[in-house]
């Protein structure tokens, strides 16, 4: 399951298109531009509820690297 996934079925949340496009590039191809993306559909998704601590927001992306690997 995406992210994008995860946030249809666990807050029944559509976010904008491209956004688990936007999380895969930041983890894989870090860099200046893709954490510019990433922060500006995490402000988009904060309008939506989506309002997560910082530490749940790393262990959630943590996990996600760990189902990778």
């Amino acid at each position: 399951m995406n992210f994008s996934e995860y946030l249809i079925l666990k807050y029944n949340v559509f976010p904008p298109s491209g956004t688990a496009e936007g999380i895969r590039e930041l983890i894989f191809n870090p860099s200046n531009a893709s954490l510019k993306i990433a922060s500006d559909k995490w402000d988009g998704l904060k309008s939506y509820g989506m309002n997560l601590n910082e530490r749940d927001i790393y262990e959630r992306i943590l996990t996600m690297i760990d189902r990778i690997n």
